[in-house]
């Protein structure tokens, strides 16, 4: 945690990220209100099974626009509302 201390503080956050085992990968779409969690099927089963997050498994075809979220209503903001985490 001391690197994240040390940095100064920005609206931007890194948009990959993965540990050193590469195990699993978050990417955070940056012009959406989306993020991608690629990993195991485990990992997967994890992240579907948390009430607390709106999770949903996706496949590379599936569009990232934001109108492309089917849970949901269409925001009138397409930059506004809440985040989304959308596994692979």
């Amino acid at each position: 945690m001391k690197l994240l201390e040390s940095l100064p503080a920005t609206h931007q956050s890194a948009n990959l990220w993965w540990p050193e085992d590469r195990a699993w990968c978050v990417a955070t779409e940056i012009d959406f209100n989306t993020a991608y969690i690629a990993g195991t099927q485990g990992l997967v089963e994890a992240l579907l099974a948390c009430e607390e997050l709106e999770v949903y498994q996706v496949e590379p075809t599936d569009g990232v626009a934001y109108d492309g979220d089917t849970l949901n209503p269409t925001p009138d903001d397409p930059y506004g509302g809440s985040f989304r985490l959308i596994l692979r």
